[in-house]
Parts: structure tokens; C-alpha cells; sequence
């Protein structure tokens, strides 16, 4: 991996989880028929060729990523996703798009995540809308 950082954020670049891995929302249980996480489908997270973009500050992030299909090798991928906490209470949104022109079929997926979680003690709750 390639990057540099400063105080405006991080930029890498190189093959590493997706900007959706990192941030996912609500944590789902793979006792109850696996992973309800609408990013699986994409190379299991991992990608090749992947820019990615952070900025975290102390109640408040912006995290991003465009995926290189190099020649249709790759999905093709863009993600965003923006968070903050207040106190106790946190959340955050994002949307994704991949393109994925590997195979003989070209296969498009367009999702969109919201989470909130508020944590008391040693515990939270929290829900993710897919």
C-alpha cells in the first residue's frame, strides 16, 4: 500500500478493505443463516486496486474509496460514507456502487446503508437499515 496523510485526512492506495468493511453498522449474528452485511458480494471486501480516502476527527468522519476495474480484471467500485457521535449516540450513512464486468455478465449493485448505536456501559444497541 501507497498513501500519505496530513491534517485533511488519509489517502492510500493499493489492494485493502473496503471504506463499507471498516465501517459496516450494526453487528449481525452467523448463527441465524450468516452474514446480513450487503457488502459480501463484493470480492469479500478485499480489492486489488483501491484508492481510499479517511478523515477522522474527534466526533466526526468522512470515509471514501474508488475501486480500478484495470480493464475489466476488477470490480469496478465507489463508496462514501460520513458519521458522528454526540455523547453517548453515534451514527452514520453511506452509499455504495460496484460494477463488476469479471465474468461473462456485466452485474451492477447499488446500496445505501444508515446506522445508529447508543452505547451504555460495557453494552449498546444499535440498527442498521440496508
Amino acid at each position: 500500500i501507497l498513501g500519505f496523510a496530513g491534517d485533511f485526512g488519509s489517502i492510500k492506495i493499493g489492494q485493502q478493505w473496503t471504506a463499507a468493511d471498516d465501517i459496516y453498522g450494526a453487528d449481525y449474528s452467523y448463527f441465524y443463516g450468516g452474514s446480513a452485511l450487503g457488502y459480501s458480494q463484493l470480492n469479500g471486501a478485499l480489492h486489488d486496486s483501491l484508492i481510499k480516502y479517511n478523515y477522522n476527527s474527534d466526533n466526526f468522519f468522512v470515509a471514501a474509496n474508488y475501486g480500478l476495474d484495470e480493464n475489466d480484471s476488477n470490480q469496478e467500485l465507489a463508496e462514501i460514507f460520513v458519521g458522528g457521535s454526540a455523547g453517548d449516540l453515534s451514527g452514520h450513512v453511506g452509499f455504495g456502487q460496484t460494477t463488476d464486468e469479471t465474468g461473462a455478465d456485466k452485474v451492477e449493485d447499488t446500496y445505501y446503508q444508515a446506522t445508529v448505536e447508543y452505547s451504555f456501559g460495557k453494552a449498546g444497541i444499535g440498527f442498521t437499515y440496508y
